[in-house]
């Protein structure tokens, strides 16, 4: 089922992923993201 966020919950997501050492492929496989 998808999941709805908002655009403040996709803008914490996006800086979480900045300050992560992680490419985006990994943090959207290790957050159940689609790419």
């Amino acid at each position: 089922m998808r999941k709805t966020r908002s655009l403040e919950q996709w803008r914490n997501i996006i800086e979480e992923q900045q300050a992560s050492d992680l490419t985006i492929t990994e943090f959207c496989q290790q957050h159940a993201l689609s790419k």
